[in-house]
């Protein structure tokens, strides 16, 4: 009976007689992102999912929020799987480091260069569709090396 007692309690401080003998996790905290759509999003899905480490944090989902820069996300060098669909990206620096990167979706954004990605040796997925302003060369070299599927925007897909 306690154990399921102190299960239901799980996101509470447990204390007998004034003692604390059960305190939950504390969510992770400690990261700075300028972005207020980005940081607002990581935020949310931080505390969705209770990750108490950055190394916790492997799926982040961000399409359709506004977001402008991804200056910090670098701190969750775990993330495998990121959709940035639909917002406002024109450059993704940040990428390179997160080395971990399997699948990424960055349609309908602003991005220029698909350069940075071309450092992810893990990526098997990618959607750079509806970025018109894309340059194609390292976009097709991004194709050529990625085993998997990479969608390209239609300027980067026409006949050369």
């Amino acid at each position: 009976m306690t154990a399921a007692t102190l299960t239901a309690c799980s996101g509470y401080t447990v204390s007998v007689n004034d003692n604390p003998v059960y305190e939950p996790p504390t969510l992770f905290t400690d990261f700075r992102i300028p972005d207020p759509a980005l940081h607002d999003c990581v935020q949310q899905t931080i505390e969705d999912r209770q990750v108490t480490e950055a190394t916790q944090l492997t799926q982040l989902n961000c399409s359709s929020a506004g977001i402008r820069s991804l200056v910090g996300l670098s701190t969750f060098t775990a993330l495998r799987a990121i959709s940035l669909n639909d917002n406002r990206l024109e450059e993704i620096d940040t990428l390179r480091s997160l080395s971990r990167l399997e699948t990424l979706f960055l349609k309908d954004n602003q991005i220029k260069s698909a350069e940075p990605l071309l450092s992810l040796l893990r990526l098997k997925e990618v959607d750079l569709r509806g970025n018109v302003a894309l340059g194609c060369g390292d976009a097709r070299q991004l194709a050529d090396n990625v085993e998997g599927k990479v969608r390209l925007p239609d300027h980067c897909t026409e006949a050369r």
